[in-house]
Formats: C-alpha cells, sequence, structure tokens
C-alpha cells in the first residue's frame, strides 16, 4: 500500500506544483504590467515638473527685455488636444521602457 499512496501523490504534487509556478508566473506579469504603468505615470510627473522649471528661463532667455509679456492659462493648456498628445507620448515612452527593462530582468 506504500507504493500506490506515492504512485497517487507524485501526479498531485506535480499538478499542485504546475498550478503554482502558473499562478506566480501570472503574478510576475501582472506586477511587470503595473509597475510600467507606474514608470509611465513617473514620466508624466516628472516632465511636468521640469517644463516650467527648463521652459521659462529659456523663455526669458529668447525673449528680449520689454517684450510684450505672454500669459498662461493651465486650465486652456489642460484642455489643447497637443498638450494631451504630449502626456499620451511621455507615459508611453515611460510605459515602453521600464516594460522592456523589466521583460530583460525576467
Amino acid at each position: 500500500m506504500k507504493a500506490d499512496d506515492n504512485i497517487n501523490a507524485t501526479p498531485q504534487a506535480g499538478r499542485a506544483s504546475a498550478i503554482d509556478f502558473a499562478d506566480k508566473r501570472r503574478y510576475e506579469n501582472r506586477m511587470l504590467y503595473i509597475k510600467s504603468v507606474f514608470a509611465g505615470m513617473a514620466a508624466v510627473v516628472i516632465s511636468v515638473v521640469l517644463f516650467p522649471l527648463v521652459g521659462i528661463p529659456a523663455y526669458k532667455l529668447i525673449v528680449r527685455p520689454g517684450a510684450e509679456v505672454v500669459g498662461w492659462d493651465p486650465v486652456a493648456a489642460a484642455k489643447s488636444p497637443t498638450v494631451w498628445l504630449a502626456v499620451l507620448i511621455i507615459f508611453a515612452g515611460g510605459f515602453t521602457w521600464e516594460f522592456r527593462r523589466l521583460r530583460k530582468q525576467a
């Protein structure tokens, strides 16, 4: 009877480890996408912070003194399709960069 118990236990143990491996693989794939989404969001946040820090001094260097001042309306900028396209491209770049980097590690 001992031999029968071992024979029956082997397929179950093999099946359980295969299921555990599949679950682990699914979890790792989910984490890969979640980390990549966070990297894309971080790229957008960093670009939103860096744009005024770099853009305003650059604008002041380009525009001559005494020139007419141009106002900036963040609400109007948020409604612009061009801004949304830029945000989408920045997000996609950050997502892709992190996704490919994590895929190489796996």
